[in-house]
């Protein structure tokens, strides 16, 4: 799993993070910091085979949640989902619960 930090366009510019993965476990996370409040989150699975992912939140990076409205979310093989979340959180990170033959993109878009 790689994990990347996409430089901001300008200051005022949302902070937007990409996993790519290709494999089941929890991956490194992202402190997105308390101010940031709206988040989208956009899955895209390239892979042929399906994937179940968790988006998970925490507040000290040791704790970790799954979000309900992001948990055991089934993506098939070349299948894309969107969701937009309010939350107040420190770090966020996805959780692949199970899959095969996945290639999984996960990008994290984070506003105030």
């Amino acid at each position: 799993m790689a994990k990347t930090v996409v430089p901001a366009v300008v200051t005022a510019s949302p902070q937007v993070v990409r996993w790519e993965t290709t494999s089941t476990g929890a991956e490194e996370p992202h402190e997105v910091g308390h101010n940031q409040l709206h988040h989208t989150v956009v899955v895209v699975n390239s892979g042929t085979g399906n994937a179940t992912l968790s988006i998970e939140v925490s507040f000290d990076g040791t704790t970790w949640i799954a979000h309900p409205d992001l948990a055991d979310v089934s993506v098939a093989g070349g299948a894309a989902f969107l969701r937009t979340l309010t939350l107040s959180t420190r770090y966020v990170r996805p959780n692949i619960t199970s899959g095969a033959n996945f290639t999984l993109t996960i990008w994290l878009v984070s506003a105030r």
